[in-house]
């Protein structure tokens, strides 16, 4: 009982310690305007390069189980993005270009399932690739937001950056992107 007590007690002093260094939760609302101004830029780019093909957009919030350590990161935001991603979930309900088309993630794991990518390529014929967006990570000021977006079209072709965004005058904008990895 008493390995018990002590065991609670770290888990609860844990908590109060921590529960400093991440910012309250955010709204959908504002979820979605982050998420949004990403994929208005992806969607910009997708329009000059996909000619009549679209990129599949996983329904599913990207699972992110570690993070890198950047000083180009900010710590707090990065800390958000962890905590926020550590379990599945659908991500919020976004409007998207035709450029991109969502899919829930049990669709593309059963396309998967039957041969891989040549089975994902016969289930989604003029899908270029799958990507994935993870929820938000946010500063502990609210004006820093961090994403992670990945995405893979075959075993040797994938990679995933951190978009850093910065709320200004009210709106998300782009500030930088950092490279995650790349296969």
């Amino acid at each position: 009982m008493t390995h018990a007590l002590h065991t609670a007690g770290l888990i609860f002093a844990s908590l109060v310690v921590f529960s400093g260094c991440v910012s309250a939760a955010p709204s959908p609302t504002e979820d979605i305007a982050v998420l949004s101004a990403i994929l208005t830029n992806r969607c910009e780019y997708a329009a000059s390069h996909a000619g009549k093909k679209y990129e599949l957009l996983s329904a599913q919030a990207l699972f992110v189980d570690h993070v890198t350590s950047s000083s180009k990161l900010d710590s707090s935001a990065m800390n958000s993005l962890l905590l926020r991603n550590k379990t599945a979930h659908d991500l919020p309900t976004l409007s998207l270009c035709p450029g991109y088309k969502s899919v829930p993630q049990v669709e593309i794991e059963a396309a998967m399932a039957k041969k891989g990518w040549p089975g994902f390529y016969k289930a989604f014929p003029n899908a270029s690739g799958i990507s994935y967006l993870s929820l938000p990570g946010y500063s502990l000021d609210g004006n820093v937001a961090i994403v992670e977006f990945s995405g893979s079209c075959n075993l040797r072709c994938g990679s995933s950056f951190f978009w850093v965004m910065h709320k200004v005058e009210g709106k998300w904008t782009l500030y930088k992107v950092v490279p995650g990895w790349i296969s």
